[in-house]
């Protein structure tokens, strides 16, 4: 419902771009953060842009003459909305700020406070002395993200000396500061005020406030966590500095999901929660012993607040993907936190995947083996083409719960170029559930219609061909049948949606696509499934990379509705990895795999456990 609601809102502003309005600068910036939530970054920066160019037409940032107050407010509020809007935005897709000039009182008036704003009515009179509410304390806060932006951009550009660099971050170290500390005494974070905001419904903006604070200092401390092959004067103050940010975030958040009426629900706290967790991670794999168990405590909270946005913002799925990737940096490399250009574009550019940041062809990122399956749908020129990709992680120091290894499994799915950000892509939503890989001999077919022949029961194939379909809203339960004998582990929460190229692949290193092929994650999968005991042994691989994998698919396009059932074993082992060698099927199949259910936990909070296991 919600997607057909936005589609309705999207059709009725374009039909009318040409009223620049309030009332069309509103609807814009409602937009914008729906298409940041749902990661249609093209559309987010679209209607932002759309939005301030609307409001500089209107004059918003300037009082009218004979406007009445509530008016003239409400187009400050929206104004500076804009103002922190345009950061946010801008910093997430990598632009340039547009709404660059601070706005000195006399041209754009701070809002006033909320209570204030509230008790207006059309035939109030002006008051020119009001005092500054919550939002006017955002907007003088927002005013510090710039700098930070830039700091760390021309950090990892490499032309600063160490020197420089340390003077820089003390002193927009101390104007945070300074911020905080002007702060009237109603507005400082205590569980007195906090209540009092509550009590006046403005609880849940009140918290905000502050976990942007943490969150921006986080940022600017973020640089020391560096190696310290190249230590500067004050890094370990800052070191400090950084991890108290992230802790004070990570709690905050928690705090506010056990308030009424507090909860932090929007797109952006997603990306806040993620670089709070990066660091709580460098604690948690690389920090003192004595710092672990709160650093995994609050990881843990994080997770569960990351799962729970999930529910309602589809964007924060490659959020909690990034925050995955950042862990394999930290266990893969020594460098793990050197401020280069992919880690600022990890720190600021949330609005763009991973996957179009760093190239997944390089040695880190490759999987063990791979199958890959044509599938025809009705409608569709040419076929699309799903892969299953399989990763084994093991390692001297790791430990996945009680097991030394994990594989990761992963589906993809590539379709035409043409199709991405086409009216067809546009109405275009795509549903995946996966099984557990059975113990069957893969057919090896290369005709998807074929492939799940001698693996499932023909009642079972039969049975997925009436599997509801997706309506542009959540995607449908889909249950099986006790005939079928087998029911999905994994499935996707929102549907896939072929509208931008954002987060897709040109390529997967391995597999062999056709040219001209956009890949998609995003689907069911990326959870680490139960490996081997030991170090040294490989019976869970060998088994893992030798047994189908059914899936079915649910997609409509338009006004046609198909399902397919695939299975696809990732038989295809890439060069020097391990050639399995274990009996197939393996007697200890049952007791390898059977608890995969514990496995996969509430998302990735399970993932944090068996991390944190070694500890």
């Amino acid at each position: 419902m919600e997607f057909v609601l936005t589609q309705e809102a999207k059709t009725s502003v374009q039909a009318d771009l040409e009223n620049v309005c309030m009332e069309n600068v509103q609807t814009c910036i409602l937009l914008a953060l729906l298409s940041a939530g749902t990661c249609q970054t093209s559309s987010e920066a679209l209607f932002a842009r759309l939005a301030v160019s609307m409001s500089e037409i209107l004059h918003l940032n300037i009082s009218s003459t004979h406007g009445s107050p509530i008016l003239d407010e409400t187009s400050h509020r929206v104004w500076w909305s804009l103002y922190i809007l345009d950061r946010w935005c801008s910093s997430g897709l990598g632009l340039p700020r547009h709404m660059e000039n601070p706005h000195c009182p006399d041209i754009a008036p701070l809002p006033i406070d909320e209570l204030s704003f509230q008790g207006l009515r059309l035939s109030s009179v002006y008051e020119p002395a009001q005092k500054p509410g919550i939002f006017t304390h955002m907007v003088t806060l927002v005013h510090h993200f710039g700098p930070i932006q830039d700091l760390n951009r021309s950090m990892a550009r490499g032309n600063m000396e160490p020197i420089e660099k340390c003077e820089a971050v003390k002193r927009i170290g101390q104007q945070l500061e300074s911020w905080r500390q002007t702060l009237p005494e109603i507005m400082h974070m205590s569980i007195q005020n906090l209540y009092m905001h509550q009590q006046n419904h403005l609880g849940g903006h009140f918290i905000a406030l502050h976990l942007a604070f943490h969150h921006f200092s986080a940022l600017l401390y973020f640089n020391s966590l560096e190696s310290k092959i190249d230590p500067y004067f004050g890094q370990d103050e800052h070191i400090a500095q950084c991890k108290s940010h992230a802790s004070s975030f990570s709690s905050l958040l928690h705090l506010s999901h056990q308030m009424k009426d507090c909860e932090q629900n929007y797109p952006t706290v997603g990306h806040m929660t993620t670089v709070a967790s990066a660091v709580l991670l460098h604690t948690l794999l690389l920090g003192e012993p004595e710092d672990i168990p709160k650093a995994r405590q609050e990881l843990n909270t994080n997770f569960e607040a990351l799962v729970e946005l999930r529910r309602y913002w589809p964007a924060t799925e490659s959020m909690i993907n990034r925050l995955m990737t950042f862990q394999k940096i930290c266990l893969l490399s020594t460098e793990s936190h050197k401020l280069d250009g992919w880690m600022v574009r990890f720190l600021l550019e949330h609005s763009l995947g991973l996957e179009s940041i760093r190239n997944i062809g390089k040695d880190d990122w490759l999987y063990n083996s791979t199958g890959t399956i044509p599938i025809q749908l009705t409608g569709q020129n040419d076929p699309w083409q799903i892969t299953v990709t399989v990763k084994d992680v093991r390692g001297p120091v790791l430990w996945h719960g009680d097991r030394r290894s994990s594989q990761e499994l992963s589906i993809y799915l590539s379709v035409p170029e043409s199709l991405v950000g086409s009216s067809k892509g546009n109405e275009t939503f795509v549903c995946a559930y996966v099984m557990r890989g059975l113990n069957e001999t893969a057919t090896n077919s290369t005709i998807a219609d074929d492939s799940c022949n001698g693996i499932l029961s023909d009642d079972c194939i039969e049975e997925f061909k009436d599997a509801p379909v997706p309506d542009g809203g959540r995607c449908p339960e889909v249950t099986t049948s006790e005939e079928c004998g087998q029911r999905f582990i994994l499935k996707q929460q929102n549907p896939l949606n072929f509208s931008s190229r954002r987060c897709t692949l040109d390529e997967l290193p391995g597999v062999n696509l056709p040219e001209n092929y956009k890949t998609f994650g995003g689907l069911p999968g990326g959870v680490p499934l139960p490996g081997d005991r030991e170090l040294d042994n490989f019976d869970s691989y060998d088994l893992m990379v030798r047994q189908p994998i059914p899936m079915l698919f649910t997609v409509q396009s338009g006004n046609t509705s198909q399902s397919k059932t695939v299975c696809i074993a990732p038989t295809n082992v890439l060069q020097d990895s391990r050639i399995p060698e274990s009996e197939f099927p393996s007697s200890a199949a049952i007791s390898i795999h059977g608890g995969i259910n514990a496995w996969i936990l509430t998302g990735l909070v399970g993932v944090v456990m068996m991390l944190t296991g070694a500890f």
